[in-house]
C-alpha cells in the first residue's frame, strides 16, 4: 500500500444618588431640571462611568495575569509526556477564563494533537478558525483532523482561502493528493514547498528529507525514475531511512 511520509512538523450607577423627602406628602413635579442640576447629574454619571471603566480594566488585567500564569505553568510541563493530563487541565482552566483567547485555543488544540487526542482538539480548532481566520496553525491543524474524512477537501479549500501561503496546509494537501493517486498535483504541491524550504512559512518548517522523499515517491509514480532516485539519494544522505530503501528499489 502506497503511503506518503508525514513530517514533524488566546451602566450608569444610580445607587449613590439619594432622594430626600421633607414633606409627609410626595409632590410629583414636572418642572424642568435646571442647568445647574443637570450639570451636577452629568458629573455624577461621568464619575461613576470612570469608576466602572477602571474597575473593568482591573478585572481584565487580573484575568490576563491568571491566564498567563496558567499558560506558563502548562508550558513548563510540556516536555514530559507524563504531565499531559495536568497540562491539558491547566490550559482548559485558562480557556474557561477567556473562551475566545487565540493563544489558548491555538496552544491547547495543538498540544492535544501532539499527544494524539485529535477528537478533543476538533471543536477547539473549529472555534479558533471561526474566530481567527488568519491563524495559520489552527487552519493547518484543522486539515490534519479531517485528513481521512469525506470533508477533507472542503477543509483544504477553507485553509487555502483563509491562509493562502500556509505551508502546513499545503504539506497536508500534497499528502492527501498522493493518497488519492493524484500524483501530478501532489508532485507540484511538494515542489512548491521545496522552493520554500529555507523560509519560515507562518512559523512552520519542514525537514528537507521529508520533502525530498515525497518528491521522489511522486516522481517515481509519474515515471520519472532518474529524478526519483535523485530525490531519494538527497533524503537518504540526510538520514531519511525509508529513502535509502526506496533508492535501492528504484532501478
Amino acid at each position: 500500500m502506497k503511503s506518503f511520509s508525514l513530517g514533524l512538523v488566546v451602566g450608569i450607577i444610580i445607587s449613590s444618588v439619594t432622594f430626600y423627602f421633607f414633606d409627609d406628602v410626595i409632590h410629583h413635579s414636572h418642572e424642568p431640571v435646571s442647568t445647574k442640576d443637570k450639570a451636577l447629574i452629568d458629573a455624577v454619571i461621568a464619575q461613576n462611568s470612570i469608576k466602572s471603566e477602571v474597575q473593568e480594566a482591573k478585572e481584565e488585567a487580573a484575568i490576563d495575569e491568571s491566564i498567563n500564569s496558567l499558560f506558563n505553568r502548562a508550558t513548563s510541563l510540556m516536555g514530559n509526556r507524563a504531565n499531559e493530563n495536568e497540562v491539558v487541565s491547566l490550559l482548559e482552566e485558562a480557556l474557561s477564563k477567556d473562551p475566545k483567547s487565540e493563544k489558548i485555543l491555538t496552544n491547547l488544540s495543538n498540544y492535544l494533537l501532539s499527544i494524539e487526542r485529535a477528537e478533543e482538539a476538533k471543536n477547539l480548532l473549529i472555534s479558533c478558525v471561526e474566530l481567527y481566520p488568519s491563524n495559520e496553525l489552527c487552519n493547518g491543524n484543522l486539515t490534519n483532523v479531517f485528513f481521512n474524512t469525506p470533508e477533507a477537501q472542503s477543509y483544504f479549500d477553507l485553509c487555502l482561502k483563509n491562509t493562502p501561503r500556509n505551508a502546513l496546509c499545503k504539506y497536508n494537501l500534497a499528502g492527501f493528493q498522493f493518497m488519492k493517486h493524484d500524483y501530478k498535483n501532489s508532485y507540484e504541491t511538494f515542489k512548491e514547498l521545496e522552493s520554500h524550504l529555507d523560509a519560515d512559512e507562518g512559523g512552520i518548517q519542514f525537514a528537507k528529507e521529508d520533502i525530498y522523499l515525497n518528491l521522489g515517491l511522486n516522481a517515481r509514480e509519474l515515471g520519472k525514475k532518474k529524478e526519483a532516485r535523485n530525490y531519494f539519494d538527497k533524503a537518504c544522505s540526510l538520514g531519511q531511512e525509508r529513502s535509502c530503501t526506496e533508492l535501492e528499489s528504484t532501478k
